[in-house]
């Protein structure tokens, strides 16, 4: 698990200070990005992973990326916020490996935690590789409070990111091509129906329907990143058509890349 976590890498997309009022009200959305949020005046409401959220100052909160909620401010509320990625090896996000705890209160934290926040929130304003750096060392401290009070485990999924790792990395590299289980198998030297069955054993889905659901992560990514049209983004994630990459987002996603793409770019806070 150690030399996974190793590898993680953090990427912060934004930052900045809000206020919110009763525009802040959103309903079934996700985007691939994680959200940190410290109210500071006023309050609001995140549902998500079938709990409510009331979101009020000496707390932090934590939305894991892709994950579908509803948003609703009905007064006003002044908070900090950032959007950021939480990524192992070859895409696979951390917050699916690894389940942390979605709120702490900041009391209940220890003592450096208000000042690193301080700190992360002025960094803000400095430009420059230092101050990113500094800035992605206080949001690892961050994640890993959230962790600490989640529920614990990941042992296993971590143990099979290791196992995988040749077959994951060929995954990430040939997501535009076509790529068979044969080939996925031979990467570890292994029978392709040994490896099928060993594969969706350890990683929760079979490598087929895996090599699927990373299409449609990378597809989440270019919807909601670039202005490419959807024939574009399906030729850049190994789909024969724009027909193909819609009838496989909607199964998957639960909407369409249009809608998808709608409702993410809406969650600028």
């Amino acid at each position: 698990m150690e030399q996974i976590l190793s590898e993680l890498r953090i990427g912060i997309q934004t930052r900045s200070l809000t206020e919110c009022a009763a525009w802040w009200n959103h309903d079934d959305v996700s985007n691939p990005i994680a959200r940190l949020y410290q109210v500071l005046e006023g309050e609001g409401f995140v549902e998500h992973h079938g709990r409510s959220f009331h979101l009020v100052p000496g707390h932090l909160f934590l939305i894991p990326a892709s994950t579908r909620l509803n948003m609703h401010c009905h007064g006003r509320m002044l908070k900090r916020w950032t959007h950021f990625t939480a990524e192992l090896p070859n895409g696979f996000d951390l917050f699916m490996a690894m389940e942390p705890a979605f709120e702490l209160k900041l009391a209940d934290c220890p003592a450096w935690t208000a000042g690193v926040l301080d700190r992360f929130w002025e960094l803000n304003m400095v430009n420059g590789a230092v101050a990113m750096l500094e800035s992605e060392a206080i949001l690892r401290l961050l994640i890993a409070l959230f962790l600490q009070a989640g529920p614990g485990g990941g042992e296993d999924t971590m143990s099979a990111l290791t196992k995988f790792k040749p077959v994951l990395a060929l995954i990430e590299s040939r997501l535009a091509a076509k790529i068979t289980l044969d080939e996925l198998a031979k990467t570890v030297s292994l029978h392709p129906v040994y490896f099928s069955n060993e594969f969706a054993r350890r990683m929760g889905v079979p490598p087929m329907e895996y090599v699927r659901q990373r299409r449609i992560e990378r597809a989440k990514h270019l919807l909601v990143g670039s202005r490419r049209k959807l024939p574009e983004i399906a030729a850049l994630t190994g789909f024969a058509d724009g027909f193909h990459l819609s009838r496989t987002f909607k199964r998957l996603v639960g909407q369409t890349p249009s809608d998808y793409r709608a409702r993410a770019l809406r969650l600028t806070t």
